[in-house]
């Protein structure tokens, strides 16, 4: 699975990734997000691990997840494991003037059988 969104916002590269790596305040941003929980110390940076609580498909869902790389204010990158997949989420920040491009890519790859037998689910 591989998904691919670009959007641009009106502020500078280093806002934008201030604002992107802001987990704390995940939940008042994004819709589905119900809540964060930081399980190591900030600042935010490379290693960092979180909690994060989603509704997906009406139910609950909370997933473990660590900043893999960090280089502000360019990009950063989030992986998880959950139920047999391995996720990556890759952050990029491009200046276009006065705004920033930002791009997602996110990929899930199925490592266990079960997870292999359920992807085109």
């Amino acid at each position: 699975m591989k998904i691919l969104v670009t959007e641009t916002v009106n502020a500078q590269p280093a806002l934008a990734f201030a604002i992107a790596t802001d987990v704390k305040a995940w939940p008042g941003m994004i819709s589905a997000i119900e809540r964060t929980e930081i399980l190591t110390r900030d600042p935010t940076g490379p290693g960092t691990r979180f909690r994060e609580t989603r509704r997906m498909l009406g139910a609950l869902a909370t997933v473990e997840m660590v900043f893999a790389e960090f280089d502000p204010p360019n990009r950063f990158v989030l992986t998880a494991y959950n139920h047999g997949t391995r996720f990556r989420a890759a952050h990029e920040f491009k200046s276009k003037g006065l705004a920033t491009e930002m791009t997602l890519k996110f990929s899930g790859r199925p490592v266990t059988r079960m997870a292999h037998v359920l992807s085109p689910i």
